[in-house]
């Protein structure tokens, strides 16, 4: 995918510059969003929680959905090459996070 970029300069020229996206950045660009949707639909679900006619249906449906997307999001930043192991750190966070909501 190309884009293209129109500079000006000093002689009102327009000048092209054309961007590249390599496979690896739309690669990342699909994975934060795709993890992104699943948050935006378990925020949703949390300010609606009859939308499914029970609540704990909904509950459920929350978590996997936040689940999914915070894990999601961990491992898109732990395939960046200075931070190591963060795909582990989420999943502890939420498991931590879920236990303390259901304990308290």
């Amino acid at each position: 995918m190309d884009v293209v970029i129109y500079e000006r300069e000093e002689g009102m020229n327009k000048s092209e510059k054309k961007i590249e996206f390599t496979e690896e950045i739309d690669s990342a660009i699909n994975g934060y969003a795709l993890a992104m949707t699943f948050i935006i639909i378990g925020v949703f679900l949390l300010n609606n929680l009859d939308y499914f006619g029970n609540n704990v249906v909904s509950v459920v449906i929350l978590s996997i959905f936040t689940f999914i997307g915070v894990v999601g999001i961990f491992i898109e930043l732990s395939k960046n090459k200075f931070i190591k192991g963060l795909d582990d750190f989420g999943i502890g966070i939420v498991f931590l996070s879920h236990g303390c909501y259901y304990t308290f």
